[in-house]
């Protein structure tokens, strides 16, 4: 009979997810730090992990046990990049640019990740996590802003809005897990059952964001900017969901999960250091600039009128004369959480507010197996109905929609013992992003070779094909002082060709890259020095200029000191 908690390698990398398909109880979770909210799998297959430091509570109860961890965590980073002109002098993304200047302190954060977990006899049982933080860096709640540009910021009296102060500054804290769960037999075939606050992951994406798992779970790219080093499971936002998964045969498992909860996506907010439209999302006021659109207030996002309803299935089934190879069949409908439109008011053109596209259907495979050395895992998935790239600011609640196919394959291997390392670990994934045809709301789609985006690709504009790759490499050096390991994160990922058409994929020429040393002390303690850039081709239109994706940021080169203990 096949072990339902088959450590495949790429379910060895995703551990750190906290919960995970097909897995009959709760996950002993793994440490491993996080370097780039875009490469969700880089920390787990750096190989960088340190074992859970819990806090065994005695409950004097026989079968009835309880565990307490705590992860603490602080970074303190500065900036190193010099102020790009052409972003600073760019009305609607000066803000964050002028917050710091080159040598100041962007981060000097404390975070505290703390987890319950009450068990009986691995029959029922519950788990409770919560974190919180503080950022020194923030206590300055000044918005900057160039000079040389007129108009207001996009914060009322220059000032952060509570939602920014509590995100970035603190003292502030929230609940993440907090849901039940049992186990029980059925035909003497095992089911796990959870209700509440947790989070589920399909498929074997490892640094994609647009993979099977897309829109899962709203990803929480606000603290990954903020607090480098996170653990992985702090990024995927729980949402209060009934999830299911049983191995129904030998060979055949399933999975279905039932959400009573939405939340969207959180963004880099405008004004901050790492937010790169200074008008997004939750924080800031209006719109600020020197345009006409300076006093457009900002409103809250326009959320599903129904938060309930969004489920999904799944089967995978292992070949044992395929090497063991695992197939995987999925089935989701949901309302998007990590993408979105923004557009005026239809009922008041003068403000302005995030849109969630609404009723999107994903169908999906997978496969997971091993050929020699290498883990291999390849998704393959068609979204319809999905949200497609559209103009800013239209005066709609609904952008362009259409039908997607995605594609992406991966790898996770050793490299051999050389006199340069002791050990190191490759992650590489490529994927493919392909736009089929717009179905509605074809005049607001942002497409090349349409009235919507006359600059065309370099400016953004979405094409019908799109290819990206994310890689890592982590050489390590074991024992080169006593109780100490060394290792060299390194991870580069970016646009080949093209820009996704939907949400969640790449933009020809965005680079991200990052690079530094961590040391391992006794598997207690970690402490990184790591330097994280990201590079586009900025071009000129007149006055102002364009590129595409996240390209205002990218003159935010940083360094940052993370230390991290678990007790």
């Amino acid at each position: 009979m096949l072990d339902m908690k088959k450590n495949t390698p790429h379910n060895k990398f995703k551990k750190g997810l906290e919960v995970q398909m097909f897995e009959g109880r709760i996950l002993r979770r793994s440490r491993c730090s996080r370097v780039s909210m875009h490469a969700i799998g880089v920390c787990l297959a750096a190989g960088v992990v340190l074992p859970a430091a819990a806090i065994e509570i005695d409950t004097g109860v026989e079968g009835f046990t309880a565990r307490f961890d705590n992860t603490l965590r602080y970074n303190l980073g500065t900036r190193i990049d010099g102020r790009d002109k052409r972003i600073g002098n760019n009305a609607n993304s000066d803000e964050g640019d002028y917050k710091f200047d080159k040598g100041d302190i962007v981060t000097n954060r404390l975070d505290l990740l703390s987890e319950l977990e009450l068990d009986w006899r691995e029959k029922v049982g519950m788990r409770l996590s919560g974190s919180a933080w503080y950022d020194q860096a923030y206590d300055d709640d000044d918005v900057k802003k160039n000079p040389a540009i007129a108009g207001p910021t996009s914060y009322d009296n220059n000032k952060y809005s509570n939602y920014t102060k509590r995100y970035y500054n603190g003292l502030s804290g929230e609940i993440l897990d907090a849901f039940a769960y049992t186990n029980f037999t059925v035909a003497d075939r095992p089911v796990n059952v959870k209700a509440g606050r947790h989070v589920v992951y399909w498929g074997t994406s490892i640094f994609s964001q647009a993979g099977i798992s897309y829109s899962q779970h709203p990803i929480d790219g606000q603290k990954s900017a903020a607090s480098p080093g996170i653990e992985t499971r702090e990024t995927f936002m729980p949402l209060t969901q009934i999830s299911m998964q049983s191995q129904v045969t030998d060979m055949l498992s399933l999975a279905a999960q039932y959400y009573l909860d939405w939340d969207h996506i959180r963004v880099p907010q405008g004004g901050t250091f790492l937010g790169s439209t200074d008008f997004l999302m939750e924080g800031p006021d209006r719109f600020g600039g020197n345009t006409p659109l300076a006093n457009f207030r900002a409103d809250d996002p326009l959320e599903p009128n129904h938060k309930s309803g969004n489920w999904g299935v799944a089967a995978k089934l292992t070949v044992p004369q395929l090497n063991a190879t695992t197939f995987g069949l999925y089935y989701r409908e949901f309302d998007e959480k990590n993408g979105f439109w923004v557009f005026r008011e239809p009922e008041n053109p003068t403000q302005f507010r995030a849109v969630f596209p609404r009723d999107t259907k994903l169908i999906g495979l997978s496969m997971d197996t091993s050929i020699g050395p290498y883990a291999v895992g390849a998704e393959l998935m068609t979204r319809r109905n999905a949200g497609l790239s559209s103009v800013g600011l239209s005066t709609a609640n609904e952008g362009a929609r259409g039908n997607t196919w995605h594609a992406l394959v991966n790898t996770i291997f050793s490299l051999p013992n050389t006199p340069l390392y002791d050990t190191a670990t490759m992650v590489a994934e490529v994927s493919y992003d392909y736009l089929e045809k717009v179905t509605d709301n074809e005049a607001l789609f942002n497409g090349e070779d349409t009235r919507a985006c006359p600059l065309g690709k370099d400016a953004g504009c979405a094409t019908r094909n799109a290819v990206g790759f994310n890689m890592s490499l982590t050489p390590q050096y074991l024992q080169v002082f006593p109780g100490v390991d060394l290792s060299v994160p390194m991870t580069l990922g970016g646009g080949i060709s093209g820009n996704t058409a939907d949400f969640g994929g790449t933009s020809e020429g965005l680079y991200t890259y990052s690079a530094g040393l961590q040391a391992d002390f006794r598997k207690q303690m970690t402490a990184s020095l790591i330097f994280a850039d990201s590079s586009a081709e900025i071009r000129r239109n007149g006055s102002t200029y364009y590129g595409a994706g996240t390209w205002q940021t990218t003159d935010r080169g940083r360094v940052t000191l993370t230390l991290k203990t678990t007790f």
